[in-house]
C-alpha cells in the first residue's frame, strides 16, 4: 500500500450524475490521495467514463461536490480517439501538440512507452496497442498529479494489456503521480490498484 497523506488530491462527495431524467450515478463518494491508484470497474452503462468526466469538468454534476486540490495537474487519456484519415498526422506531431511547457519531457517519455520507431507512423496507422501507447504518451506530457485514464488497455491484446498495467505501476512509482482508472476487467487490475 502506498503512503498516504491527509489531503486529498480529488473528494467526490455525494455526487449524483443525470442525463435529462435519467438519474446515471447517484450518490457516489471516494476520494484520491497521493500516490494511489484507483480503478473504477462495472459494466458497459454503469456510468464510469461519465464520472471521469464529471471529475475532468467535462460534464456538469447534478448534485454533491468535486473538489481537487488547488493547481492539480491532470493527464487524461481518453477510451479512443477519433482519426480522419485524410489528416496525415504522425505520432510525434500529436505528441508536439502537447502544450509547449510538456516539450523538454517527451524524450523521456517517449522512450519509457518504446515509441522511437513508431514517431513517423500516422496515427489512423496504429494498431489498437500502439495507439493506446501513444494516448498514454500524451497523458504524461505534462507531468501530471493525477493521471486518469479510460479503458486504457482497449484495442490491446492480453499480453498488451498486461504490459501495459505493468507499466501504469511503474508511472505511479517513478513519477510519484496518483492513477485514477476505469477498466471493465476486475482480474487484470487488482494486482496493481489500491
Amino acid at each position: 500500500m502506498t503512503p498516504v497523506s491527509s489531503a486529498p488530491l480529488i473528494d467526490i462527495r455525494d455526487v449524483t450524475l443525470k442525463f435529462d431524467e435519467r438519474i446515471i450515478l447517484s450518490h457516489v463518494s471516494f476520494s484520491i490521495q497521493a500516490r494511489e491508484i484507483v480503478t473504477l470497474v462495472g459494466p458497459n452503462g454503469a456510468g464510469k467514463s461519465s464520472l471521469l468526466r464529471a471529475i475532468l469538468s467535462l460534464l456538469p454534476i447534478y448534485s454533491g461536490v468535486i473538489e481537487k486540490k488547488p493547481g492539480i495537474r491532470i493527464g487524461y487519456m481518453p477510451q479512443q480517439i477519433t482519426l480522419e484519415p485524410s489528416i496525415p498526422m504522425t505520432v510525434e506531431r500529436f505528441l508536439r501538440l502537447a502544450p509547449e511547457a510538456a516539450h523538454a519531457n517527451l524524450p523521456a517519455i517517449i522512450d519509457s512507452l518504446q515509441l522511437k520507431p513508431l514517431l513517423s507512423y500516422r496515427l489512423h496507422r496504429l494498431s489498437g496497442g500502439e495507439r493506446q501507447r501513444v494516448l498514454l504518451a500524451r497523458a504524461l506530457a505534462n507531468q501530471p498529479d493525477l493521471l486518469v485514464l479510460d479503458e486504457p488497455a482497449q484495442g490491446a491484446d492480453v499480453q498488451g494489456q498486461a504490459s501495459l498495467y505493468e507499466k501504469i505501476r511503474k508511472i505511479r512509482d517513478q513519477q510519484g503521480c496518483s492513477i485514477l482508472m476505469v477498466s471493465h476487467d476486475l482480474h487484470m487490475v487488482m494486482e496493481g490498484t489500491d
